[in-house]
């Protein structure tokens, strides 16, 4: 299929198509990148230890940009490197087609949540510490972590409390071993940052105030709010160009011949 690198023929309901950074044992995986163009991971992420033992079926590997760096300037496309609303990325098409029901991908920047708010699915965005990155080949390791594209919120927490849980192999994680989010929907606080909605138009804080409303909505005030923007770039930008910095076609990376 069009969406996959990497296809394992399972095209069902209940898969979930993991994003080319997250690795599974025996499988290419690239992050998009000629770099990486015959790496073949030689273990499995924990995430996906957790959905085969789980008895989840792994539909296969989405396309992505090179390392989910489409841009961080003011002229990208919408101010992220995950890419546009017009222009949507694999790892939500492939839930928006029901292709699969889920898909999993590390969205630093928020353009996959965008992306899939307006094509009506969910994004899950874990606190970061609940998930192990583990096998996740990092972007921004301050803020990586993977989250679930979901078509309802039910399932997706079902899925995550699948995934979420301490891992030894992760030294920034909570030390709970488990999560339960069955229920999640009826307990969640959906927090509306006042700030972000004053920017907005009259339709869309209609939106906003309408899908907060079906939980318990709080408004919430967010301090600084008006350096988060440059702090944020300035700390991805180091830890970005610290990360790619070992692609060097010596121990990891495409060499050219000479």
């Amino acid at each position: 299929m069009d969406y996959y690198i990497t296809d394992y023929n399972i095209s069902n309901d209940n898969a979930v198509a993991l994003e080319d950074v997250i690795m599974r044992k025996g499988s290419p995986v690239t992050a998009g990148s000629k770099i990486l163009e015959n790496f073949i991971s030689p273990f499995d992420a924990t995430v996906v230890t957790r959905l085969l033992d789980n008895k989840t079926a792994i539909s296969g590997k989405t396309k992505m940009r090179e390392f989910g760096i489409d841009g961080i300037s003011d002229g990208s496309p919408d101010g992220s490197p995950n890419g546009s609303l017009d222009d949507v990325s694999e790892s939500v098409k492939v839930v928006a087609d029901n292709v699969v029901q889920f898909s999993l991908c590390n969205d630093v920047f928020g353009g996959y949540r965008r992306q899939a708010a307006a094509q009506g699915l969910f994004y899950i965005h874990p606190t970061y510490g609940t998930v192990s990155r583990y096998g996740l080949i990092p972007l921004v390791s301050s803020m990586d972590q993977i989250g679930v594209v979901c078509k309802n919120l039910v399932d997706g927490f079902r899925l995550l409390s699948v995934i979420a849980g301490n891992d030894s192999n992760d030294g920034a994680m909570f030390p709970e071993k488990n999560y339960d989010y069955a229920g999640a929907d009826r307990k969640i606080t959906a927090g509306v940052p006042s700030a972000i909605v004053k920017q907005t138009d009259e339709n869309t804080q209609k939106g906003i105030r309408g899908f907060a409303g079906k939980f318990n909505p709080m408004d919430i005030e967010l301090d600084y709010f008006d350096v988060y923007r440059q702090t944020m770039c300035i700390l991805s930008c180091a830890e970005i160009s610290n990360n790619i910095n070992r692609y060097d076609g010596i121990k990891f990376g495409y060499r050219a011949s000479s």
